[in-house]
């Protein structure tokens, strides 16, 4: 706007929406909210060997259970949440949860939106311009755990060894030499 001398200064209205958000709440398996949580996002990349989730936000729920992910792209995302010693210091970098906050022990398995436990058969949550999904619930539960014992024995031969959950995404080009 070009203004001359003795010109009013004319208003302008420049209105700005807010980037989209995901906002919810997480529980434990007795219906309790559940505190401390690491709930993350996931979005898709394009490679050149095709699409593959990458996880674009993390964060931890608040004291009641509830959690944000915000400055988020339009387009979908799948979401999980995750309770372990190793999830909260990973949501929770150098801060101590309260002594009166029970430990996760062995935890509980990573859970996706809605209900699944795996990210390929979870269901996508869509964003757009005009909205935000607010009111996303994922209620944690114990599920299927695996124990592996593996003793490698260098033997002349080199060897790869790769344990992935049953659906999830892989890039078998990433052990391929």
């Amino acid at each position: 706007v070009s203004l001359g001398a003795n010109q009013p200064t004319p208003t302008v209205l420049l209105e700005v929406k807010p980037a989209p958000a995901i906002t919810g709440t997480v529980f434990f398996p007795s219906g309790e909210r559940a505190a401390a949580v690491r709930v993350q996002a996931f979005g898709t990349v394009y490679t050149p060997l095709g699409t593959r989730p990458k996880s674009v936000m993390s964060v931890a729920t608040d004291d009641l259970g509830d959690f944000r992910l915000f400055w988020l792209r339009h387009g979908e995302y799948r979401v999980s949440a995750s309770y372990s010693e190793r999830d909260q210091h990973v949501a929770l970098p150098g801060l101590r949860v309260t002594p009166n906050l029970s430990k996760p022990d062995d935890g509980l398995p990573t859970l996706y939106y809605s209900n699944e436990y795996t990210l390929s058969q979870s269901q996508r949550i869509r964003l757009n311009r005009d909205t935000d999904s607010s009111g996303v619930q994922l209620f944690l539960r114990d599920g299927p755990r695996y124990t592996i014992n593996l003793t490698l024995v260098p033997e002349g031969t080199c060897a790869r060894v790769a344990v992935v959950a049953e659906g999830a995404f892989v890039n078998k080009t990433d052990f391929v030499n």
